[in-house]
């Protein structure tokens, strides 16, 4: 999963005053909101790089994160900022479902293994292939 280093645009690079001052304050909310968004894939992926189970560090990060409300457009500014959350977004989205179908399998695998108790005889499971 990409790590996020780059840091929010400096004030300068933002032209404040070339907007007005409702568009400062929809500037420096979509500058939280990204942040946020920033901060909750980074969180996720270093609880999975520090041993912590992946999917569970990933389903925290989604079950954590809500929708801001009454945004309005993304500003120009941070159009590429947030495309680029986008694209992470989606890659962790990708290996959440290569994870799913990783445990799907394995449960499977687990469900055709015969309990002793509807066998009636003991059941040996060959880990070694």
């Amino acid at each position: 999963m990409p790590e996020f280093s780059e840091p929010a645009l400096p004030k300068s690079e933002l032209r404040e005053s070339e907007l007005p001052e409702s568009g400062i304050a929809a500037l420096h909310r979509w500058i939280e909101v990204l942040d946020e968004l920033e901060l909750t894939l980074a969180s996720a992926a270093e609880a999975t790089s520090e041993g912590e189970d992946p999917e569970a560090s990933r389903r925290t990060a989604v079950v954590l994160w809500k929708a801001p409300q009454g945004l309005g457009p993304i500003p120009n500014e941070l159009v590429e900022r947030a495309t680029k959350l986008a694209a992470a977004q989606q890659e962790a989205i990708r290996e959440l479902r290569a994870d799913m179908r990783q445990n799907r399998q394995e449960l499977a695998f687990l469900e055709a293994v015969p309990t002793r108790a509807t066998s009636g005889r003991s059941v040996y499971l060959d880990v070694n292939g």
